[in-house]
């Protein structure tokens, strides 16, 4: 490997450093400035957003007007899916509470219907933020293919799964590092997953969504 390779690599390296640091502070200034409640889900959908748009070459933007749009276009939507989702999670956590307390009281099919629909809640909600980001289309839509393609393809949304509880478990070790790349790490792994995933579906012309493609 020649001289220029090497330094091309190291610029590459420190110029994704950059952005990665950068994305993350945005996340969590935003995401304070919606008091954390309201500003959780739309920070997210705006890193993504802005994930997709690196991972898809375009790098000639300004970075801090782009998450605005992004985060002020999906404020609404973006925290309709979120409180959606936290609501279903609590209700989730309150049966298996309610499951543990009454140990062998429950009929044993019980827990397996418990586990089922909460494996079926965990392939959608890895999805939906992705797809909004993706393609055009109201939420109902998005949480419908959300399930669809979070069972079709297995393989993808359990590697999601593995990939963002390592980030979060080596953050978890080495604290220092969560707020310059935590949260954007997890936006831009979970954003190359899934685009991989929606790429071949567009590709492949499996336009079963009906949903036009999201302009970056």
């Amino acid at each position: 490997m020649n001289g220029s390779k090497v330094v091309n690599i190291v610029e590459v390296f420190f110029t994704w450093i950059t952005r990665i640091v950068y994305l993350n502070v945005l996340w969590i200034l935003f995401t304070l400035m919606g008091l954390v409640v309201a500003g959780l889900s739309p920070a997210t959908m705006a890193t993504i957003s802005v994930a997709r748009k690196w991972l898809l070459g375009d790098t000639d933007f300004s970075v801090w007007k782009t998450f605005k749009r992004f985060y002020s276009g999906s404020f609404f939507v973006s925290n309709m899916a979120g409180w959606i989702i936290a609501t279903v999670g609590a209700l989730l956590y309150l049966n298996y509470t309610i499951l543990v307390s009454l140990g062998d009281e429950v009929f044993f099919l019980v827990p397996f219907a418990f586990y089922l629909i909460v494996f079926l809640f965990s392939m959608m909600a890895v999805w939906v933020f992705p797809l909004y980001c993706h393609y055009e289309g109201g939420l109902k839509q998005h949480l419908k293919n959300a399930l669809i393609i979070g069972i079709g393809k297995l393989h993808y949304t359990l590697s999601i799964w593995v990939l963002l509880f390592f980030i979060v478990y080596i953050s978890l070790e080495l604290p220092g590092i969560i707020p310059f790349f935590m949260f954007s790490m997890i936006g831009v792994c979970w954003t190359w997953i899934t685009m991989t995933v929606l790429n071949k579906l567009d590709e492949g012309k499996q336009g079963r969504f009906s949903l036009a493609e999201r302009s970056p």
